[in-house]
């Protein structure tokens, strides 16, 4: 039985690391289960003729699968759209001769999403885990003020359909500000309609019809500063930010020149509006301003056009805000992250890492020295040919 690659000690997965980056036996296995149970269906080894995992974190599902097989048994037949109830994990092993066993890592697992055949060559392509939680919100959910916001999480993957083992979210003491209410909720006619024709019962919509679970789930899991992401093993993890690199690269790894490339990412924001909650008594609500220095070339008065100043405003609404004090540090917070300059790293390297966590970080070698990024697009090959591995990551520099 293989070793899984998590499992190696610090000895083992230097020498580990030091095996791929030469000629190595490589298999990759397809594994195909179904959705309603999660049994096995079956299995198929070293059949690829091509295929990638791309990774996008502007995108949900975050992850897809794409590849070609050769299946000669006709062993995937499904004509009739049987695709649909399946998901696939894509299995990478490398065999290490020094510790004489495989060691393997899960690449991807997810649901099958288009299938086609052209003679023995079937073509897959499967979504994230995302993808399962993307159902339409079905009925409502109501949590009241200083419930557990990792409640009301499990609670809306729960009702997507995940199972207690799909679920790695801790118990955190970060509560709801205010109750949240979540799906469709009945409620009473209003009191002025006294048509004969008017309904005993009214539908209230609190949320959209085309709003998702994930959609929601993602919004609560923003305010606990923490990753909130689907793994390779079809699990929801809600972790700790990433503060070193997992992904080290160096000279004899890259096999093209760092593509370095400065400048922002669109339309910058230069002015930061911070409103708190809608107080119960008279006074009013938290609320700050806060701006850009006047000599930042993205600044409203470096902007303006003659005498004009363009401004582009965020609002920020946040129910946590209990001061204007407490309002103006949060827009300096904003402020002070949108004044370093934003600075991308594209590169090709050997297909060294096996899985690729959403929130990466990336330390490899630029031309001032080693630069350290935020993974946030990347492709990982596992066919049988010589594809890279391509990594694009982003960090921000201070504004001098």
């Amino acid at each position: 039985m293989a070793r899984r690659l998590g499992s190696l000690s610090t000895t083992e997965r230097a020498i580990y690391d030091r095996t791929v980056r030469g000629t190595h036996h490589r298999a990759v296995e397809l594994e195909v289960y179904r959705l309603r149970d999660g049994k096995a269906v079956l299995s198929l080894t070293n059949r690829f003729l091509g295929g990638q995992v791309q990774g996008d974190e502007d995108r949900t599902p975050v992850t897809f699968m794409e590849c070609e097989l050769l299946d000669d048994d006709f062993a995937l037949d499904w004509s009739h759209g049987e695709h649909r109830k399946l998901e696939v994990q894509v299995i990478d092993s490398r065999y290490i001769p020094d510790l004489d066993d495989w060691v393997e890592e899960v690449v991807f697992r997810g649901p099958l999403w288009d299938f086609e055949r052209t003679g023995p060559v079937v073509s897959l392509t499967a979504e994230g885990p995302e993808k399962l939680a993307q159902g339409s919100i079905r009925r409502a959910d109501w949590w009241p003020a200083k419930t557990r916001t990792t409640v009301a999480l499990k609670t809306l993957l729960r009702r997507a359909g995940a199972q207690p083992r799909h679920l790695r979210i801790p118990n955190l003491k970060r509560t709801l500000p205010r109750s949240v209410t979540v799906g469709v909720k009945l409620g009473k006619p209003p009191k002025d309609d006294k048509k004969k024709d008017a309904r005993p019962k009214r539908q209230r919509l609190l949320v959209d019809r085309e709003d998702t679970y994930w959609d929601v789930a993602a919004n609560l899991a923003q305010s606990l500063d923490r990753d909130f992401y689907a793994d390779n093993r079809g699990r929801f993890v809600l972790a700790h930010r990433r503060t070193r690199p997992t992904i080290r690269l160096d000279e004899s790894s890259i096999t093209t020149p760092v593509a370095t490339k400065r400048g922002d990412d669109g339309e910058q924001v230069n002015v930061w509006i911070v409103n708190g909650p809608n107080p119960k008594g008279p006074r009013g609500r938290p609320h700050a301003r806060v701006e850009l220095p006047k000599k930042h070339p993205a600044s409203a008065r470096s902007r303006r056009w003659f005498d004009a100043e363009r401004e582009v405003i965020e609002t920020i609404e946040n129910q946590h805000v209990r001061t204007d004090k407490q309002a103006r540090r949060l827009g300096e917070r904003q402020r002070d992250r949108a004044r370093r300059e934003v600075v991308t790293y594209q590169v090709s390297a050997l297909p060294l890492v096996a899985y690729i966590r959403p929130g990466s970080l990336m330390s490899l070698p630029t031309e001032g020295g080693r630069a350290t990024g935020r993974v946030g697009k990347w492709t990982l090959p596992f066919g049988p040919g010589n594809d890279p591995l391509i990594l694009g990551a982003a960090k921000r520099r201070k504004w001098r």
